[in-house]
């Protein structure tokens, strides 16, 4: 389980994809992945919206919309990488149950992998490892 402590005390940042917030959630982090997956690495879409307010992670990959709860659902967030002459570098959420996804809800999924911009990297995981 992650803590939110710390999200809390952060400014709010503008809600730049306007994602429905509750009363007590404010936009932390966005930004434009390059690559979005399951945890498997099974590509859910390139170039979605991504927020990370004080209680969730959102992303839209213009088909369908993901939320997980920090403090409920995430049991970890790692930077990864992948190479060593040719580095990528992800991020993987792991979440404590699946979610159903697809046009039929059939596939289910466990996490998620971020590929994010040098820039926005380092800023995700900046916010993460206060968690």
């Amino acid at each position: 389980m992650m803590k939110t402590a710390y999200l809390d005390r952060l400014p709010a940042a503008l809600n730049r994809f306007k994602v429905h917030l509750d009363n007590d959630e404010k936009v932390i982090f966005t930004a434009i992945p390059q690559i979005f997956g399951t945890e498997t690495d099974q590509s859910l879409g390139v170039e979605p919206f991504f927020t990370l307010t004080n209680r969730r992670i959102i992303t839209d990959n213009h088909t369908e919309i993901f939320s997980a709860h920090i403090s409920d659902d995430m049991v970890s967030c790692e930077k990864k990488q992948l190479g060593k002459l040719f580095k990528t570098v992800y991020f993987e959420i792991l979440l404590n149950k699946e979610l159903p996804y697809g046009e039929k809800g059939d596939s289910m999924l466990k996490g998620f992998r971020f590929y994010f911009e040098k820039k926005d990297s380092a800023e995700f995981e900046r916010l993460m490892s206060s968690l």
